[in-house]
C-alpha cells in the first residue's frame, strides 16, 4: 500500500509522479535507484526516503548538489521528518512530496488553471489550482499558487498570506525572482494544531502577490479553508471493586474540538447487578470532562451464604454520527442479607428492630423543614488549584451535601454552616449546590464560581537572538502566554514591513520575518486575558557589524572596480566593518575612520561566518564616466612657394631624341 507519492517537475515541463510503497525508497542517477533520474545535476545516489509505521525521513546521500527543503539546504545524513506536503530542490528538478495518497494525479500546467481561482493584471497572472482547501487539526492540506511574469524582464515578488493563525500557514518560498514570461509554481501549506480550542469553522485566507518594484501592484486572491472538527473520549472509573453501598465516581472527558454527548448505561454478565447513573446522559464541552456518580445496586440477594463478586461492564456511547461505544469492566461484591449468626439472632431482636423503627417513623414524621439561604464563597478570583470558604445560613438541616458540577464530594453535619473547598483539577467555572437535609425533607441552593486561569508569560524568545547589521536576515518570535485571549507583539516596524496581525493566539510563533536590521530591536509583547488584564514582557535583539579580514595588501577605491580612483590600501589581517556590497556581489563597501566610505575586492578579504556575502544589502552605483581626451589641434607649417620659370620668346624648346 502506498504511503505517499513524488511529483517531479522537470525544466521543459515533463511531470512524472511516482508512488511511494517500499519502506526505504531511493533516488538517484544510478538504475540501481528505486526512482531513476536521468540528469548531471543528480547524483549517483542523491536522497532516500524511509517510511516505518509512525513516521517518514529524508536523508541526503552526501549529494553533490544537496537538498534544498522549503528553502533550505539539508545536511548530509541529517533525517529530516517529511510531515506533510514538501517541496524539494534536487538539481534542477523541483520534487513534491505528498504524504497518504494512493492515487497518482498530475499538477497541473499553467494552462490548466483557467477554470480555478485566478487574479491577473497586465503585469502578471496569480491562479490558483484548488477551489476550497479541507483540512483537519493534526494532518495537512495544500494549494499550489502559479504565478505568471507577464513582462520582458526578471521580476522579484513576496508573497503574504493572513486570515486565519499565521502558525498554521507555510510557503516554500515567501519570496522569489521570476524570469520574463515565465510562470513558476508555490506551495501554500497549511497545517492546525490538535487542540479542543482549535474549533471546527470556516476560514477565507488572502494571498498577496507584490512585486518588489512596484508594491501599488499587488495582486489579492482569496482561498475558502474548511476546518474540520476531531473526536476524542476518555473515561475512568474511581475503582475496579465495588464495596457494598459506595457509590462510584465515573469520569468524563472530551478530548475532541466538538461538543460532544455521551449516554450511559450498564450491562451485568449474570444479571446480579444493575447500575443506576446520576447522569444517563452527560454533554461534554470541547476539552471539558465530568463526573458521574453511579450506583451498583444487587438485583438479588441471597438470605445466607457466602459473599461473591459479579462481573459488570459501565458504557459510555456517543449520540453523534460516530456512535462509537466505550467501556469499562469492574466487579461489585454482593454480601448475603443474613450471616450465620445475624440468623441466629435475628428472631430474638425482631421485637426491638419493630419498636425502634416505629419510633424512628414518629420523629420523622414530626421533623422541621429544613431552611437554606444566603449561599456565598469568600473570594471570586479564584485559580485553578486554589481553596475558598463556602457558607450559608440555615435552620433545622442535620445533615448537607456538598456537589460539584453535580458530583458529590462531601457531606457535614448540621452544626456547620460553612465548608472549604478546592478548585483542583478544574480550569474552567463550576457549579456548586448544598442539600440541606432533615429526615426526609430537603432544600437546595448554588451558585456558580468563576474559576480564571491567571495571565502569565510562560516565555517569549527570539531565534535568533543577534542579527548582523545591514544583512538581509530571517527572525522567527516564539510566545506562550498562560490565561490569555489575545496577543499582540509590536516592536518589528524599523526591521521588516511583512504585516502583523493586530490579534494573535496564546501560543504560537511568527516565521519567516525577513528584512534589515540597523539598530537593535525592543520587541514589546503584550497579551490581554478576557476579564481586560493585561501583561508585558520586552526582550531586545542586539545587532553586531559584518566584518571582514584582509588577506593581502588590498587596495580600496572610491567606488567598485579596479578602474576607481584609489583612495588608500591596508595591509593584511586588517579587520574592516562591511555595510554594503554592489550587484555583483565582487565588491563590498567598507567604513574607515573619519566616516570615509570605501570599495574593496571581495576576492581579498575573508568575512566572518556571521553572515553571507549574498545577504548584504545591495548599492547601487554609478558606472563611472571617463575623464574626457583632449587632442590637442595640429599647427599647420606653409610650404614655400617656387616662382615659374620664364618661357623663351621663340617658342617651347624641342625634345631630345633618344638615342638610337
Amino acid at each position: 500500500m502506498a504511503y505517499a507519492r513524488l511529483d517531479i517537475y522537470w525544466p521543459d515541463g515533463k511531470i512524472e509522479s511516482y508512488l511511494l510503497e517500499a519502506s526505504t525508497v531511493t533516488v538517484g542517477r544510478d538504475p540501481s535507484n528505486t526512482i531513476v533520474l536521468d540528469t548531471e545535476t543528480i547524483s549517483r545516489h542523491h536522497f532516500s526516503i524511509t517510511h516505518t509505521s509512525s513516521s517518514t525521513y529524508l536523508n541526503d546521500l552526501e549529494s553533490e548538489n544537496g537538498v534544498i527543503i522549503d528553502g533550505k539546504p539539508l545536511k548530509s545524513y541529517e533525517a529530516h521528518m517529511l510531515e506533510g506536503v514538501e517541496e524539494l530542490q534536487v538539481g534542477i528538478l523541483r520534487v513534491v512530496y505528498h504524504p497518504m495518497d494512493e492515487n497518482v494525479t498530475v499538477p497541473m500546467k499553467s494552462a490548466d488553471f483557467d477554470t480555478q481561482r485566478s487574479s491577473a493584471n497586465t503585469e502578471f497572472a496569480v491562479q490558483i489550482d484548488v477551489n476550497q482547501v479541507d483540512v483537519w487539526p493534526a494532518s495537512s492540506a495544500s494549494a499550489e499558487l502559479a504565478i505568471t511574469n507577464h513582462l520582458n524582464h526578471p521580476r522579484r515578488f513576496s508573497i503574504k498570506i493572513s486570515g486565519m493563525p499565521s502558525e498554521w500557514i507555510r510557503v516554500n518560498r515567501p519570496e522569489l525572482e521570476l524570469a520574463a514570461q515565465d510562470t513558476t509554481y508555490i506551495l501554500i501549506n497549511i497545517k492546525p494544531p490538535r487542540r479542543p480550542d482549535v474549533r471546527p469553522q470556516d476560514y477565507t485566507i488572502t494571498i498577496e502577490i507584490t512585486p518588489k518594484d512596484r508594491v501599488e501592484s499587488t495582486l489579492r486572491a482569496t482561498l475558502p479553508v474548511r476546518l474540520h472538527g476531531f473526536g476524542g473520549f476518555g473515561m475512568q472509573l474511581s475503582t475496579q471493586n465495588v464495596q457494598p453501598d459506595t457509590p462510584l465516581l465515573l469520569t468524563l472527558q472530551n478530548l475532541g474540538s466538538e461538543e460532544l454527548t455521551i449516554a450511559l448505561s450498564g450491562r451485568s454478565k449474570d444479571s446480579a447487578v444493575q447500575t443506576r447513573f446520576s447522569m444517563p446522559r452527560v454533554t461534554l464541552a470541547p476539552g471539558s470532562r465530568s463526573q458521574v456518580k453511579v450506583e451498583v445496586v444487587p438485583t438479588q440477594r441471597p438470605w445466607l451464604g457466602q459473599p461473591r463478586t459479579s462481573s459488570f461492564v459501565i458504557l459510555a456511547q456517543a449520540q453523534n454520527a460516530s456512535r462509537f461505544l466505550a467501556a469499562q469492566e469492574a466487579q461489585a461484591l454482593i454480601l448475603p442479607k443474613l450471616t450465620p449468626l445475624m440468623a441466629a439472632t435475628t428472631l430474638a431482636g425482631l421485637a426491638i428492630v419493630v419498636a425502634l423503627l416505629a419510633l424512628v417513623w414518629g420523629v420523622l414524621q414530626g421533623s422541621a423543614a429544613p431552611t437554606l439561604d444566603n449561599l456565598r464563597v469568600n473570594r471570586t478570583d479564584l485559580a485553578p488549584g486554589e481553596e475558598f470558604i463556602l457558607s450559608w445560613d440555615a435552620t433545622n438541616a442535620e445533615l448537607y451535601r456538598i456537589s460539584i458540577n453535580q458530583v458529590l464530594v462531601t457531606e457535614i453535619p448540621g452544626s456547620q454552616r460553612s465548608v472549604t473547598l478546592s478548585t483542583a483539577d478544574y480550569t474552567e467555572d463550576i457549579t456548586v449546590a448544598v442539600v440541606a437535609l432533615n429526615g426526609e425533607r430537603s432544600v437546595m441552593r448554588q451558585l456558580v464560581v468563576d474559576i480564571t486561569v491567571p495571565l502569565r508569560i510562560v516565555s517569549f524568545t527570539s531565534e535568533p537572538s543577534v542579527l548582523v547589521r545591514h544583512v538581509i536576515s530571517g527572525l522567527t518570535l516564539l510566545w506562550d502566554v498562560q490565561g490569555a485571549q489575545t496577543v499582540r507583539i509590536s516592536g518589528l516596524e524599523g526591521f521588516t514591513n511583512a504585516p502583523i496581525p493586530d490579534e494573535l493566539a496564546a501560543q504560537g510563533q511568527l516565521n519567516s520575518l525577513t528584512g534589515y536590521a540597523t539598530e537593535p530591536l525592543n520587541l514589546a509583547l503584550t497579551a490581554r486575558d478576557e476579564r481586560g488584564n493585561t501583561i508585558s514582557q520586552t526582550i531586545r535583539v542586539d545587532v553586531i557589524d559584518a566584518t571582514c579580514t584582509t588577506t593581502a595588501l588590498t587596495v580600496l577605491h572610491d567606488g567598485p572596480g579596479v578602474d576607481r580612483q584609489q583612495v588608500s590600501t591596508v595591509n593584511e589581517n586588517t579587520p574592516l566593518t562591511v555595510v554594503a556590497r554592489d550587484q555583483s556581489g565582487n565588491w563590498l563597501r567598507v567604513g574607515l575612520p573619519g566616516n570615509l566610505s570605501v570599495w574593496g575586492n571581495a576576492a581579498d578579504m575573508r568575512c566572518a561566518d556571521t553572515f553571507r556575502i549574498g545577504d548584504l544589502r545591495v548599492e547601487i552605483v554609478p558606472t563611472a564616466t571617463p575623464e574626457p581626451v583632449i587632442v590637442p589641434t595640429a599647427t599647420l607649417t606653409p610650404t614655400p612657394i617656387t616662382p615659374p620659370t620664364a618661357i623663351p620668346t621663340g617658342g617651347l624648346p624641342t625634345p631630345a631624341t633618344p638615342a638610337g
